[in-house]
């Protein structure tokens, strides 16, 4: 997905200390090119070509990059670094009041003191200040001899105040590693097109972003949102990755301020720009196959339906691109080692990996040492122009047929609602832009993908179910979804007086009797899913409610009762809580279904299957497992 990342005033400098200050370094390899200005606000107040420092500063600052006029208020706060970590301290109290046989907080000579000391053995930072106080007039020693140089290094910071508003957001665009190639293995005519291109294509992007996910908050608490006027960015590409593997990426640095129909600067809705980041990836990846089709004749591989990227035919090889992928092999390694997958455990395998760049390889060797790459496996010069003959063919506009097809299979079990319930535009987006074939630019590209999105949401294969007021947009669903979850309320109310699994009082007592901790609603909880003899029981209740923990006395008495249980959940997590409260083994919902389907395990009419966390499990899922029951 489309990197979002928040960042403070003063991280700016990261990007400009990279850039090269003249054209020598930059054909040094000293650094990367400057920034440039995008955006519709940018473009309102002059602000074009080369983003300079002095601007860039001022952007996160809050202020007019080019007049230093302020946007935003500074959000003052204390200085982080005039703090010292509360271990040392915390130790030295414990250890100084258990020489004297008391508890800590009877160390302190008055009630504010005795408040204070509470507070520390609570904490994980404290203030230089306090420290200092607590050391001389509680411990009689000096700070030093518990921090060292960093209760100097604190102390220095006492008194100073930051701005610690989120000044900017880093929306990051990376390309598929075949576009790597191509640029860092090609001729400098070849490299100028493709930058060309991703820069339309980001200039495209952010265009809808700004339509889309650029809004402000307004009346009490933010509840009120309105669209904004646009943004003020500033573009570093980049060429290579911390590995120094060819790897052009772009970030793109947002202001967070934007203007409000109240003519009122004000920072950017946060939540709406993080839930279009998906779509918006999608999006580029789509705009940069069509600008580079149209500017270079490449070819596509198939677009991938996970990521929605495609590799450029000819320079798709796995093992070619795994060559230049050191970065990747290093998170994928980390994540190996630490036992974990997915988006998040990504990310923070990416950050524990992370070193700086070297800049000190000059250009020339760059390109020199990733065409020696190439060369091991079979591409060279020749190669590199074939790969740009023949991909205009491929760009077209889907037919009348292809069209009513594809917004079919949308809505269709494997379409929009296959792992979802509903559905936003963004959705989509999103969908399409990863169904469509390649376009004849960028331009015809997003023209394509609103108009078709306009036609489904339009048609009655879309059906307008919610409004989701903390990202003010629509949400839709499907008539075959729909037409599922009827079959459920219809099934439950079918089975609502079937008398099955109804528990003997005794062991409803003897499940209760052994978990004392319930309260009086847990306790109706059980008596009433034991004993009511519905074939689906809903148990509906607050987060923190100890509706699992109430689960287990009723699995308890299912069991006692002499009927089989099983249980399952949505996550992993979730089922591992499960297994825990009800001692019964608890695969995830995946998992049991997949066993049911093989024969691997089989229900009855004397088997009780209990979902936790059943509101997370998608209809069609619960369908399946609906059936499985209903054939018992």
């Amino acid at each position: 997905a489309l990197g979002v990342t928040p960042l403070r005033v003063g991280q700016e400098a990261y990007w400009l200390d990279q850039i090269a200050h003249d054209r020598c370094e930059y054909y040094s390899g000293k650094g990367e090119s400057p920034g440039w200005w995008v955006g519709s606000l940018a473009e309102r107040v002059g602000l074009e070509g080369v983003a300079e420092e002095a601007a860039v500063h001022r952007l996160f600052a809050g202020q007019d990059p080019l007049t230093g006029e302020q946007r935003v208020a500074p959000l003052w706060r204390t200085d982080p670094r005039s703090r010292v970590n509360a271990g040392p301290l915390q130790a030295a109290l414990r250890e100084f009041a258990a020489s004297r046989e008391v508890a800590v907080s009877e160390l302190a000579t008055g009630e504010r003191e005795r408040k204070r000391l509470q507070t520390i053995s609570n904490i994980r930072k404290v203030s230089a200040l306090v420290a200092d106080r607590m050391c001389r007039t509680v411990l009689h020693r000096n700070p030093d001899e518990l921090y060292g140089g960093a209760f100097a290094e604190a102390r220095k910071h006492v008194g100073k105040r930051i701005d610690a508003r989120v000044a900017s957001f880093d929306l990051s665009f990376s390309d598929p590693k075949s576009v790597s190639l191509l640029a860092a293995g090609s001729s400098p005519e070849v490299r100028a097109e493709v930058q060309a291109a991703r820069h339309a294509a980001i200039r495209k992007v952010l265009g809808w972003l700004e339509q889309e996910a650029i809004g402000v908050r307004r009346g009490h608490n933010g509840v009120d949102r309105f669209r904004g006027s646009g943004i003020t960015a500033a573009a570093f590409d980049h060429r290579t990755s911390r590995e120094g593997d060819p790897q052009w990426h772009t970030h793109v640095l947002v202001q967070n301020a934007t203007l409000g129909p109240d003519g009122r600067w004000s920072a950017l809705d946060s939540r709406k720009l993080y839930a279009h980041a998906m779509t918006a990836d999608r999006l580029y990846h789509a705009a940069l196959r069509a600008e580079l089709t149209r500017r270079l004749d490449v070819r596509w591989r198939p677009v991938d339906q996970r990521t929605g990227a495609a590799e450029i035919e000819g320079l798709h090889d796995r093992n070619l691109l795994a060559a230049f992928s050191k970065r990747r092999a290093q998170v994928l390694a980390q994540q190996q080692q630490w036992g974990h997958a997915g988006i998040a455990a990504g990310k923070a395998a990416a950050l524990a990996t992370r070193k700086a760049k070297d800049h000190a390889e000059p250009e020339a060797s760059f390109y020199e040492r990733v065409a020696s790459g190439l060369a091991k496996h079979g591409i060279g010069p020749a190669e590199l122009e074939q790969v740009c003959r023949g991909g205009r063919a491929q760009a077209r506009e889907l037919s009348p047929g292809e069209r009513t097809r594809l917004l079919d299979e949308l809505a269709g079990p494997g379409g929009l609602t296959a792992q979802a319930s509903s559905f936003a535009r963004r959705d989509v987006l999103d969908a399409l832009a990863k169904r469509l074939p390649v376009a004849a630019s960028a331009d015809r590209a997003l023209g394509a993908l609103e108009d078709l999105a306009e036609e489904f949401l339009a048609s009655e294969r879309a059906v307008l179910v919610t409004l989701d007021r903390g990202l003010d947009e629509r949400r839709y669903s499907t008539p075959e979804l729909l037409g599922l979850e009827r079959g459920l309320v219809e099934q439950a109310e079918r089975r609502a007086a079937e008398q099955t699994a109804v528990v003997t009082g005794e062991h409803v007592r003897a499940a209760l009797q052994a978990r004392p901790g319930l309260d009086a609603d847990q306790a109706a909880m059980v008596r009433q899913v034991t004993g009511d003899g519905a074939g689906i029981s809903l148990v509906v209740g607050y987060a923190g409610s100890g509706k699992t923990y109430a689960t287990g006395a009723a699995v308890d008495a299912f069991r006692r009762h002499g009927l089989q249980v099983l249980c399952t959940a949505p996550t992993g997590a979730a089922a591992r809580e499960l297994e825990r409260e009800t001692n019964v083994p608890a695969p995830t919902i995946d998992s049991l279904l997949g066993q049911l389907r093989r024969g691997g395990e089989r229900l009855d009419r004397h088997t009780v299957v209990v979902v936790d966390e059943a509101a997370m499990v998608g209809t069609r899922k619960l369908a399946s497992l609906f059936s499985f029951a209903d054939r018992a």
